[in-house]
């Protein structure tokens, strides 16, 4: 994996992470801020119900104050007839409709009723809002009867400033109060006594199974009313108790509400109440913001590859171009400047490689002037090194040649010899040429393999009998080849001029042809000390003039481009301290069996 990959892969993963981190924090914040505003708003909901409460009640109690300054009202009353009470109340009942609207005596006895149960008795002495009117006040509290709660205001009613009666007005919660809460506050309200539901803002079905939920739950033992706010709250209370908040299911639909009672006056218990409203609301606007969450998440994400795939290309592509430049660096390549980029630790690092490639380019001009001095240098003392020995000669033999009373046939030999330093010398001067070159120019001719191999070994023979060596030669092959004469006589007398100065006096050469597989295969050995190992692979490299105390160092390097040349191989073989074995394959050319018909 690359360092860009892997740079991409860290930022992207690291930031998509974060990202994740934050919209999952985001997240949680917006679903507990949800879950705070509904519990604040529920929690504090019973004030509003407390509130809302004591303005009905008010409401009714002026009003039946008004209601008892009717003259109608007390013009009949003080009659006493039952007829003529119940006619005036009649007309008031269809001015100022209440679902309790009655009569009673200054003592708290039932005159008159309109549109009310009668089963609540005659008398309502015991009522402390009818023991209030008797003693002059307008009063105001809470009832329930039958299941049904009811607001009811008692105010006296006067006649020459002397009370003569009590008007008793009366609200049902479920005909007023309940439903006036709920489109006011927008919560919904529910009164139990026990497990029966007595007041509701639901209405049909809902309302049957909402009264089963609650009972339920009531079951469960989830709708405790214990510790819980009091409605009116009683002045006694030194602290006021918040309102327990509960959750249930109701049509697959999320509930959330608190408990409250409701109390009478005199602060005896009346019902349980509830406040709810619809918890769906705040989890369609989770489920929207989750969603929108979820959608600016993936973007957010595809954005981070994006923008974490260009920063890292823009970091990685100077070190990719760094690591290019020192690449080519180390391939040898010095002619490509490395330009740097930025002034940071990249660029610096660019620079210090650049500088690093100069002074290369620098050194290696120097190596290479060096070594071409040190190459000519080395030559220059080869050639003169191995002139000195045919020119000593040349000079030996003309100084013989100039001697009075030398015999002809002498005279003939020293020019012989003189003439063969030349060529040897000539021999060297074109070794050299050669090899300056490079390359190697044939001109190949067809001659019989076994007479050119003892020719070359007859110019060696007067050699080896005065170094006393044993010059051997045998042909198992006697087949025709193409070559350079010339040029692989060279070679091949290298090769012997180099074993004959490797053996010394007393030692022996041997060389053989064969042919095998299409080649000529001629097989050079001696007796001599052998090639050591850390000599024999550059054994074919120019100047290497191991064991020879004359020579170019360029006679088998030559031999070897000569051989190579024709199409052939040539290798060595040498055991350690057991002489040395130079093997020439040369192509051979194939035989040509000629046919003769006779005539018949």
């Amino acid at each position: 994996m690359s360092f860009r990959t892997r740079l991409f892969l860290i930022m992207a993963s690291v930031i998509a992470l974060i990202e994740i981190l934050s919209m999952a924090v985001v997240n949680y914040r917006f679903q507990l801020d949800s879950e705070q505003q509904v519990k604040a708003e529920l929690e504090g909901a019973h004030a509003r119900v407390e509130v809302f409460q004591s303005i009905s009640l008010e409401k009714l109690v002026t009003l039946a104050s008004f209601i008892a300054e009717d003259p109608r009202l007390r013009g009949s009353i003080v009659t006493r007839d039952r007829t003529t009470i119940g006619r005036a109340l009649d007309e008031l009942y269809s001015n100022y409709w209440h679902d309790l609207f009655w009569l009673l005596t200054p003592d708290g006895k039932v005159i008159a009723r309109v549109e009310s149960p009668d089963m609540w008795g005659d008398t309502l002495a015991d009522r402390s809002v009818i023991f209030d009117a008797s003693n002059g006040f307008d009063s105001g509290d809470i009832w329930i009867e039958n299941d049904r709660l009811y607001h009811v205001a008692a105010v006296p009613i006067r006649s020459g400033g002397i009370s003569v009666g009590i008007l008793l007005i009366g609200e049902e919660f479920n005909s007023h109060f309940t439903p006036q809460f709920t489109q006011l506050a927008g919560l919904n309200l529910a009164f139990l006594t026990g497990d029966s539901l007595i007041s509701v803002s639901e209405s049909g079905d809902r309302r049957t199974r909402l009264g089963s939920r609650l009972a339920a739950e009531q079951r469960l033992g989830k709708l405790s009313f214990e510790q819980v706010p009091v409605i009116p709250k009683r002045p006694t209370l030194a602290t006021e108790a918040t309102a327990p908040i509960i959750r249930f299911q109701l049509d697959d639909e999320p509930i959330g509400g608190a408990l409250f009672t409701l109390s009478d006056v005199t602060g005896r218990e009346l019902a349980q109440g509830l406040i709810y409203r619809s918890l769906l609301p705040e989890q369609r606007q989770l489920k929207r913001i989750q969603l929108g969450l979820l959608i600016v998440d993936i973007i957010a994400i595809f954005l981070t590859f994006v923008a974490a795939w260009f920063v890292s290309r823009r970091i990685t592509r100077p070190i990719e171009r760094l690591v290019g430049a020192s690449a080519r660096l180390g391939k040898g390549d010095l002619e490509s400047p490395i330009k740097p980029e930025g002034s940071d630790e990249i660029g610096v690092l660019a620079s210090e490689l650049e500088d690093m490639r100069s002074s290369l380019v620098k050194a290696r001009a120097d190596l290479i002037q060096s070594e071409r001095l040190t190459t000519i240098g080395r030559m220059a003392s080869s050639i003169i090194h191995d002139f000195k020995q045919p020119i000593s000669a040349i000079y030996g033999y003309i100084d013989l040649l100039t001697l009075p009373g030398s015999k002809p046939d002498q005279i003939e030999k020293y020019k012989k010899s003189v003439f063969n330093q030349f060529d040897h010398m000539l021999g060297m001067i074109n070794e050299l040429l050669e090899f300056a070159r490079g390359e190697v120019r044939l001109n190949k001719v067809k001659i019989n393999s076994k007479r050119y191999i003892e020719h070359i070994i007859g110019n060696f023979e007067h050699q080896a009998r005065t170094k006393n060596i044993e010059l051997l030669f045998d042909a198992d092959w006697s087949g025709d080849f193409s070559i350079d004469q010339s040029k692989v006589q060279r070679g091949l007398e290298n090769i012997l001029r180099n074993a004959m100065q490797a053996v010394g006096k007393g030692g022996r050469i041997a060389v053989s042809l064969t042919q095998a597989n299409g080649m000529a295969q001629i097989k050079i050995s001696d007796n001599g000390p052998g090639i050591p190992p850390e000599i024999r692979e550059k054994l074919f490299e120019p100047f290497v003039t191991f064991g020879k105390s004359e020579g170019t160092g360029l006679g088998l390097a030559v031999a070897k481009r000569v051989i190579v040349q024709h199409g052939g191989t040539i290798d060595v073989e040498s055991p350690e301290g057991s002489g040395a074995s130079f093997i020439i394959r040369l192509p051979q050319l194939p035989v040509v069996v000629e046919h003769t018909m006779e005539n018949s």
